[in-house]
């Protein structure tokens, strides 16, 4: 009975998402291609629950993460990701050698790798593109472009991915979609693994891990995947040693010096989460030592990286005083902001507007339904498990610092370019800025609720699936208007 009412709705769905192509005068070979493109995803949907079947829950993760994440990866149209265009060249620069960028330094791209990083239409999809090599004529990249201030450290696995292009002497459309490829096999890696440590809620820290939101964006060049992946290889191991009362080896001493120098580097604001490991009983100079190395490693790079331009703006500095002298009036700006949004807020963690630069529109029913998978997954582990105060008050700070910092960024940095100083909403937050807070936040819980037992995975590649169908064919609407 389940099996059949899976059908129905896919092919509910599926029906609906044709139909609305077709009022929408989309042409008529879309339309064709793309209910082929259906039938055959749906097909490999069916084989992929097969293989899922019986297998360990981060056994799923990978299977599903690869399936859906490959569909991404091809389906979002080269370098249309959030924020491909500046990751790429970002990327391009550390090939090269550049890993510091001063002011002064020119960095010089083949004449076609640069013609190549924003294309605007489908003649960049022709078969004489696609095997094109390298050009040998450069030309000056331009450094507006370029996030020249992002630390190297995040581009491991694409600059790996683009070299090993260059080593078979690819040209630069296969080369592009090698770096999406390494950085989403990096991710759902560690991800893996983090997940084979995580001693508690396995279930809905994966479910939120292949939620379309995510995977849309490590199947990218984005580098927050490289820092999601790791900060959740973090959290897994301090809670694995916290909850079954260890001390930390050398090996998880040595994991958590790099993993805790990816997030003190790559974005200060997650640094609170550095002190998670005060929480274990263990040596003090090895608390301190994965607290302090991070941070001074970032400290390291912002000295360097000082002399590039960033996000913040000459009105920064007014921002920050009107915080100073107006902290009430501040508390209320921040708490309308999440409050008046909580519906935006959680969707998005899932699916939803945010997706590929907000090219992508989802069918809301889908979104609500994921939504509540990943809720009903928090009763659908059996394990007990008790901390005391002390610790959950420490977490608690470490959730309300984090959220402060990004919110606050945000206002100083974003806020005052759309609603001047002292604006009534904080603008530029992001739901997917909050997605490695949630592992923080469910030892917050407690674990006292009737269990349930059931496996969610088949409904979570249902979704996945669905919802990665209609992201692609809106995205590609919006930036070929296949009309």
């Amino acid at each position: 009975m389940e099996k059949l009412i899976m059908c129905l709705f896919i092919v509910f769905f599926e029906l609906s998402n044709i139909f609305n192509l077709i009022n929408n005068n989309v042409s008529k070979t879309f339309i064709i291609l793309f209910t082929i493109l259906t039938i055959g995803l749906n097909i490999l949907m069916y084989v992929v629950s097969k293989l899922i079947k019986n297998k360990k829950l981060e056994t799923k993760f990978l299977i599903i993460g690869s399936f859906i994440g490959i569909i991404y990866l091809f389906g979002i149209p080269m370098m249309k990701g959030t924020d491909e265009i500046p990751h790429f060249n970002r990327i391009y620069q550390i090939y090269s050698g550049n890993i510091v960028i001063t002011d002064k330094t020119e960095v010089k791209v083949p004449e076609n790798v640069k013609k190549y990083s924003d294309p605007k239409g489908l003649e960049f999809y022709q078969k004489d593109v696609i095997f094109e090599k390298d050009s040998k004529k450069l030309e000056l990249m331009n450094m507006e472009d370029a996030a020249s201030g992002y630390v190297p450290i995040q581009y491991i696995p694409q600059v790996l991915g683009y070299t090993t292009a260059k080593i078979f002497n690819f040209g630069p459309f296969i080369s592009f979609y090698m770096v999406r490829l390494f950085n989403l096999v990096a991710f759902l890696l560690i991800s893996f693994y983090a997940l084979k440590r995580i001693p508690i809620k396995k279930e809905i820290v994966s479910i939120l891990y292949l939620a379309p939101a995510t995977l849309s964006l490590v199947s990218t060049m984005s580098g927050d995947a490289f820092l999601n992946a790791n900060t959740l290889l973090f959290i897994a191991i301090v809670f694995d040693n916290l909850y079954n009362q260890k001390e930390l080896n050398k090996k998880d001493l040595i994991m958590l010096l790099f993993t805790g120098t990816v997030i003190g580097t790559i974005k200060t604001v997650y640094i609170p989460i550095l002190l998670l490991p005060l929480l274990l009983k263990d040596k003090k100079w090895k608390k301190c030592l994965i607290i302090l190395l991070p941070v001074l490693a970032g400290l390291i790079w912002s000295k360097l990286s000082s002399n590039m331009s960033g996000l913040t703006n000459g009105d920064a500095a007014l921002q920050l005083e009107f915080i100073f002298k107006n902290p009430l009036n501040y508390l209320t700006i921040f708490f309308k902001t999440f409050t008046n949004d909580v519906y935006y807020y959680i969707t998005n963690l899932f699916a939803g507007s945010e997706m590929i630069q907000g090219a992508a529109e989802v069918n809301g029913f889908l979104v609500i339904g994921y939504t509540l998978i990943f809720i009903l997954s928090f009763f659908n582990d059996n394990r007990e498990y008790k901390i005391n105060n002390i610790v959950k008050y420490v977490i608690l700070f470490i959730f309300l610092l984090i959220l402060g910092a990004v919110a606050t960024t945000m206002y100083i940095g974003w806020t005052p370019l759309y609603d001047g100083i002292g604006g009534s909403n904080i603008i530029g937050v992001q739901s997917r800025y909050f997605i490695i807070l949630v592992p923080i936040l469910i030892a917050l819980i407690p674990n006292k609720f009737k269990k349930i037992k059931y496996d969610f995975s088949n409904y979570v590649l249902l979704l996945s699936g669905l919802i990665a169908l209609d992201t692609i064919s809106s995205v590609l609407i919006f930036y070929f208007q296949l009309i």
